[in-house]
Formats: C-alpha cells, structure tokens, sequence
C-alpha cells in the first residue's frame, strides 16, 4: 500500500498528532487536550458556535485580503497604461506624474523599474 504525500508517516509524536488532526474523531490518549477540544467542538453547541465564528473569520479575513490584493492589482494596471501613454507620447512625463501622484523623477524611476521606454 503506497502512502499520500499529503499523509504524515511514521510513529513520532508529530506524525501521530497529524494523523489525529485528519480525523473526524480523536481518542487518543497521547493527546488529551486534542481529544477534548475535538468533542467540546464537535459535540456541544458552544464548540459548534465556536468553530463557526472561526470560519466566519477566516471567510471575512480571505475576502478582505482577496478586495486587498484585487485593488493592488487594479492600480498597477492603471499606472501602466499612464506608463504606456507616456512612453508613447500621448500624455507629457509630468502630466502622468501628476494623475499618479507622483513627482516627475518618481515617475521616471517607476517606468524604468517596470520596463517603460523614458520620454
């Protein structure tokens, strides 16, 4: 029989305790405060309104960082059509430099950091 990768091996304290960790049930007697947690969660409405106010949290704590990571992307996308404008000489160097907010040698920095041809 050939184990997952994602499968802990071995005897050891930490493989063992991995192992109880993927289970839907832990009774084991190595890990006693394991073994309590897992049935106050999985048995009790306390533990149950605990461990949904986690996930909540997690949801809450993905979704912000996700609105985070989506508006970093949109701004750089937005400076390198500027960029773009710029280097095609549509727009002046120091016009771009104001939209963006930045001084001019700022905004030359920044062009040639991501590749830009500099006016």
């Amino acid at each position: 029989m050939t184990k997952s990768l994602s499968e802990p091996a071995g005897d050891d304290h930490v493989s063992v305790f991995m192992r109880c960790m993927k289970q839907s049930a832990v009774e084991d007697f190595r890990f006693p405060q394991l073994t309590r947690r897992m049935s106050e969660i999985k048995d009790t409405e306390g533990g149950l309104s605990a461990m949904c106010k986690s996930i909540e949290e997690l949801v809450l704590k993905g979704f912000a960082e996700g609105r985070q990571e989506g508006w970093q992307e949109g701004w750089q996308e937005g400076e390198n059509v500027v960029f773009s404008l710029i280097a095609d000489g549509d727009i002046s160097l120091e016009r771009g430099a104001e939209k963006l907010g930045l001084a001019p040698e700022q905004m030359r920095t920044a062009m040639a950091e991501r590749g830009f041809a500099l006016p």
